[in-house]
């Protein structure tokens, strides 16, 4: 295989730098699902176009950070390196962010029903734990690709 050096001169195969690459941005992606959560939480008293604008923002930051989580997992697992030693951590914390977004997936009623969203994030309590959990993935993520130079 072909290997490339990262900086800060952490040597890893290229095909496993791709999904590191991208795991190295999901924080972001994370953060950005939980910027639309608490939009969309406010956006209900705004009237029914509002939230449901906001709801659809919510919805599609849900599932780019979904699929992105999911891909990245099925790529390393491709690779055999779910049991990999020095990805201990990365696997790790693609499993905290995978149960976070499941539950979420699964309060909100698969996004199915705005109304369903709407009734679990109705709550400011539930709107900063959310966001506050997707915060400490995200943490857990950097952390985890950081020891790879990322």
């Amino acid at each position: 295989m072909v290997r490339t050096a990262l900086p800060p001169a952490v040597n890893v195969y290229v095909s496993t730098h791709i999904p590191l690459s991208v795991l190295a941005q999901m924080p972001e992606q994370l953060r950005v699902l939980g910027e639309a959560i608490r939009h969309s939480s406010e956006a209900m008293s705004e009237g029914y176009i509002t939230s449901v604008k906001a709801y659809g923002l919510a919805v599609s930051a849900y599932v780019d950070a979904n699929n992105t989580l999911n891909g990245i997992f099925d790529a390393l697992v491709e690779l055999e390196l779910e049991n990999s030693e020095p990805l201990k951590d990365v696997f790790s914390a693609l499993r905290s962010a995978r149960r976070l977004m499941g539950a979420i997936h699964k309060i909100c009623g698969n996004f199915q029903d705005s109304r369903r969203f709407m009734v679990a994030f109705a709550s400011q309590a539930t709107v900063d734990a959310t966001v506050g959990a997707l915060t400490n993935c995200g943490n857990e993520i950097r952390l985890s690709v950081g020891k790879f130079g990322y």
